[in-house]
């Protein structure tokens, strides 16, 4: 699972090194207030791996006067962030988590690159829960059915009237990964800020063959159809109607769509394992609804945790129906639900996404055995994620 080609898009991440030469990000850069600033490996607070970050005050973004949060289980949650970091690597790390016996703890430790604990990140795959969840909304308003077939919006899309909306979210549609189309190539080749419209990304997907579904095959392009079905079934823009519906009643203030609600220059810049910086290498549109989300990992932890376990979003029957048809993937005890994936390898089993995007690594899960959300976050595309997720896991199911 760690290496799996499922959860990390290998694909897209050496497409990202790749355009990070050809447009000169080889070197870092300059940050200004609201991003990461370039560290010197083993100097000032950037660096090793017991450096950058302070321990976590005042909660889930609370205040430095008020207490440390969660004090029986933050020297151990502090202990798993500095353990993830390894000495002079790219990036750094920052881990959220919030449950019944902790309201809320999350802090950064920085690699070779500062790492701010309150900044935005891109959310990357987690953005596909936004999307199931405004799909499952609908469906519980009676607007839509997960029965029904996408050639009610999108007829020409190969194989329309046999995909449902149920197999874009599950991720079983059969269709190609638009990144892998010669004309997307070209487009960014020319230009790698250009900004794409859905319908372009459909387009170059749909000039590809597809596979015969149902078939699982991890693909963004099934998300973006999905906001494309957002989108007429509602008559409103994908990301008015996710704010509407998921986004606004979580109170999520710093939560957008990247270049379209929330700037994209705020980010903390993101590595791969080189160093390469590609925080910004393509343009957000390439992924639209279906990664190009941006938050802070405290309204991360927020979103797995209400929308996933809790009726602030949807009820209890929608809930049920993310995870009650899952499909395999491939990879053991590893199952594809509705915009989230089922891990039954870990103690306690937890439901929520993981993936890479170009300089970001996260995997956000929540555990409904203990009532426990977790977000763990790399600005390196190429950081191992899983051990630490692990240990958040296990300390978190020790009784107090």
């Amino acid at each position: 699972m760690l290496t799996s080609p499922i959860f990390r898009p290998h694909l897209l991440v050496a497409l990202f090194a790749m355009l990070s030469l050809a447009v000169g990000c080889g070197s870092t850069v300059e940050a200004d207030d609201d991003a990461s600033t370039t560290g010197t490996p083993g100097a000032g607070g950037a660096g090793a791996a017991g450096a950058g970050g302070a321990m976590a005050t005042g909660g889930m973004g609370g205040s430095g006067g008020d207490p440390i949060p969660c004090p029986a289980i933050a020297p151990a949650l502090q202990s798993v962030l500095e353990q993830a970091v390894t000495p002079n690597a790219a990036g750094g790390f920052v881990i959220g988590v919030a449950s019944p016996s902790c309201a809320g703890w999350h802090n950064s430790q920085a690699g070779a690159h500062e790492v701010p604990k309150d900044g935005l990140y891109k959310m990357g795959v987690l953005s596909e829960v936004l999307v199931a969840a405004t799909i499952m909304k609908l469906v519980e308003d009676g607007q839509l059915s997960l029965s029904d077939t996408l050639d009610t919006w999108q007829p020409t899309v190969p194989n329309a009237s046999s995909i449902t909306v149920r197999m874009l979210l599950d991720q079983t549609a059969g269709l190609a990964n638009h990144f892998t189309s010669p004309d997307f190539s070209s487009a960014i080749q020319g230009d790698p800020q250009h900004v794409f419209t859905p319908q372009e990304l459909v387009g170059f997907s749909a000039g590809l063959p597809a596979m015969t579904p149902p078939v699982f095959e991890r693909e963004f392009i099934h998300t973006i159809l999905a906001g494309l079905v957002i989108e007429g079934v509602t008559s409103q823009p994908a990301h008015v109607a996710i704010r509407e519906r998921v986004i606004d009643p979580l109170g999520l203030t710093t939560m957008g769509l990247g270049g379209v609600e929330v700037d994209q220059n705020k980010l903390v810049p993101g590595y791969n394992g080189q160093g390469i910086e590609g925080t910004n290498v393509l343009s957000p549109s390439a992924w639209w609804v279906s990664g190009s989300y941006i938050a802070t990992v405290p309204e991360m932890v927020t979103l797995v945790r209400d929308v996933l376990g809790s009726d602030k979003v949807l009820n209890a029957t929608s809930r049920e129906a993310l995870t009650a048809m899952a499909v395999p993937t491939g990879v053991s005890q590893f199952a594809s639900g509705l915009g989230v994936f089922i891990d039954t390898s870990t103690n306690p089993t937890i439901v929520g996404q993981e993936g890479a995007v170009p300089g970001y690594e996260l995997r956000a899960y929540y555990a409904e055995a203990i009532d426990a959300g977790i977000v763990v976050l790399s600005t390196n595309s190429d950081a191992p994620t899983f051990a630490p997720l692990l240990d958040v896991l296990s300390i978190l199911n020790q009784p107090l």
